[in-house]
């Protein structure tokens, strides 16, 4: 219950910018936390952390890029 309370509010404040919240709901979807692994999403939201100059979603969806994955 504590993953799905974690990526309600990391999806919240993903959608109002905050790039850390975007960071950590990507790696929430990547491991499954809160429901089902979507690589697809944690891809996205990687992408736009990334975009925001965060650089550790800048590495992990390098990461993803290398496995072909999402």
């Amino acid at each position: 219950q504590g993953g799905v309370k974690a990526v309600h509010w990391y999806g919240l404040a993903a959608a109002h910018g905050n790039r850390k919240a975007m960071h950590n709901l990507a790696v929430a979807y990547a491991s499954g936390i809160g429901g089902k692994k979507n690589m697809a999403e944690a891809a996205r939201w990687f992408a736009k952390a990334a975009s925001l100059g965060l650089s550790d979603s800048q590495f992990n969806l390098a990461v993803l890029y290398e496995r072909g994955d999402g």
